[in-house]
């Protein structure tokens, strides 16, 4: 969780310098009165979906239940906001709720499937790409790894070993900007 508090702080004090914008106020008061998840609803999230939460998420929720519209992740392509527990529900109604093969993969980490029960959306771009806790990985990958589902290119990509890892390169990749 520091690591997401130093994005967070990085992101709001250099919001201009970052995006070329100031960052609206009203959006950040947005952002700063989103309760936290209540811990029922947090296991009962779990035990809907079937999968225990990688502790840097549980500790955002335990501060934040999501990110509203401030994008607080970023991968080489996409920025990110983080879903409510309840935004991550409504998601897996209509993507990800079937296993759909496709031809290949970009990556031997992740299973050849555009679609996946086991893949679970946490975070949302702007485009309609994904970033989603990889619960069916390959026999060389990692339980709970992070793939991103790129709407453009209709692809599913590897993106870090965790969250923690993932979360790292976005700090670093806004270090680099400043």
């Amino acid at each position: 969780m520091d690591i997401l508090k130093e994005i967070e702080q990085t992101y709001m004090l250099n919001g201009k310098k970052l995006d070329g914008e100031e960052l609206e106020i009203q959006l950040v008061q947005e952002y700063m009165r989103i309760p936290k998840a209540d811990p029922f609803e947090m296991q009962e999230f779990e035990e809907l979906l079937d999968i225990s939460l990688p502790e840097e998420l549980k500790a955002f929720y335990n501060y934040h239940n999501g990110s509203g519209s401030i994008e607080l992740l970023s991968s080489d392509d996409n920025d990110y906001r983080i879903l409510s527990l309840a935004s991550i529900v409504e998601v897996k109604v209509y993507f990800q709720n079937k296993d759909e093969e496709i031809s290949n993969s970009n990556d031997e980490r992740v299973q050849n499937y555009i679609q996946n029960k086991r893949w679970i959306p946490f975070a949302a771009s702007e485009n309609g790409s994904f970033l989603m806790l990889d619960y069916a990985p390959t026999s060389l990958g990692k339980e709970g790894q992070i793939i991103e589902y790129k709407e453009a290119d209709g692809v599913v990509d590897y993106a870090g070993a965790t969250i923690g890892e993932f979360m790292t390169k976005t700090m670093n990749k806004l270090k680099n900007k400043l």
